[in-house]
């Protein structure tokens, strides 16, 4: 799961997956496409910010049992 916000003229992209230490999915890169359509469509955004849940990992990339 990916969550996504905006604090002034920062998008926070964040997986959602803390359990699996944020493992990446198979509908990953889906739900990543609609952040990228948002961020670049406008010019309110600056910088965009990738964030994990959780406090052991960022993500330990993709999941092996997908």
């Amino acid at each position: 799961m990916v969550s996504y916000g905006k604090r002034g003229r920062v998008a926070y992209v964040t997986l959602d997956r803390p359990a699996v230490l944020n493992a990446m999915s198979l509908q990953l890169p889906e739900q990543l496409s609609r952040t990228r359509a948002d961020f670049g469509q406008g010019e309110d955004i600056w910088v965009g910010a990738p964030t994990g849940t959780g406090d052991r990992s960022f993500s330990v990339g993709q999941d092996p049992r997908q």
